[in-house]
């Protein structure tokens, strides 16, 4: 997990494999809703773990958590759906 970090202005926060990854399809998904089971197929089963979508919740949520301290970054819960990124001024 050595270059499982994030840099935020002069923060470093590090992350485990699962937020990185997480990471990564929300910011190729900007501003659009990401689906429970987009993030629980690619996350996890594709190493043969069968996962609910609460592990999903969780791990946003320790994201949200890790980076809190940028107010620009929201994750925007979506109901019965997933989640939808918002990155700058949307994100109000």
């Amino acid at each position: 997990a050595d270059n499982n970090v994030l840099k935020l202005g002069d923060t470093i926060i590090p992350l485990s494999e699962k937020e990185t990854k997480a990471l990564k399809i929300f910011a190729e998904n900007i501003n659009q809703i990401v689906e429970r089971e987009k993030l629980m197929k690619e996350i996890w089963e594709d190493k043969g773990i069968v996962v609910i979508s609460r592990n999903v919740d969780v791990l946003v949520s320790k994201l949200r958590k890790k980076l809190s301290d940028d107010r620009s970054i929201k994750f925007i819960t979506v109901p019965g759906t997933g989640y939808k990124f918002s990155v700058g001024q949307e994100a109000s």
